[in-house]
């Protein structure tokens, strides 16, 4: 299985390439969110069906504004929790971008990795991108790079081991806001609910869990 650095990880993505990448939860798959042949190319690869919803990874908050509505109790609330395990559902600014991306409801799931190497790869890409685990549909998501070992030889995979302790093998917790103080928990994951409920109650939002 050959590797490459980040820097061609990077550029594989600005020519419209799918990668595989490590992030604070599980490996994904990625490509640029503008891309559709990339994203369909995802789907495939997954065995996903095309009305399954993909998320998008951003910098930060301000590239999330160029993608989602978003009011000002909002962007406090990505701030107080990002980088983080954690991915937000929001209206999208696009319809037509949150429909190529899977989502019938003109939304996007946006999260925002504190993982050291996408800290460093989301500064080298042109564009948010495609952010999904890296799994065919109904299987585990890889929590190494030794499950990667079935993508398709032109998906490039990023040279990335961990110093110690492996990435954690949950998927991010996503969250929803309901109006303006209520948040839904749409699916849990690597931020355990109970650690998460005091820090939305600070912000002055009711958690609803599922």
């Amino acid at each position: 299985m050959k590797l490459f650095n980040i820097t061609e990880i990077a550029e594989t993505v600005n020519e419209g390439q799918v990668i595989a990448y490590p992030t604070e939860t599980v490996w994904g798959l990625g490509a640029s969110i503008y891309n559709q042949k990339a994203i369909e190319k995802i789907f495939t690869v997954k065995g996903r069906s095309s009305t399954q919803a993909l998320s998008v990874l951003v910098r930060d908050v301000e590239m999330a504004k160029t993608l989602i509505m978003l009011n000002q109790k909002e962007k406090i609330l990505l701030r107080a929790f990002w980088p983080g395990p954690i991915s937000f559902i929001f209206p999208a600014l696009d319809k037509g971008l949150a429909s190529s991306l899977g989502s019938s409801d003109g939304t996007l799931c946006l999260r925002c990795s504190h993982h050291d190497w996408i800290k460093r790869f989301i500064l080298l890409v042109d564009d948010p991108i495609v952010s999904t685990s890296a799994n065919k549909s109904g299987k585990a998501p890889a929590a190494s790079v030794d499950d990667l070992s079935w993508l398709p030889e032109d998906i490039k995979i990023a040279d990335w081991q961990p110093d110690s302790k492996p990435i954690r093998s949950l998927p991010s917790t996503i969250l929803k806001t309901q109006g303006i103080n209520s948040i839904k928990v749409i699916r849990k994951g690597a931020w355990p609910i109970d650690k998460l409920t005091p820090l939305v109650k600070k912000l002055d939002y009711e958690l609803i869990k599922s």
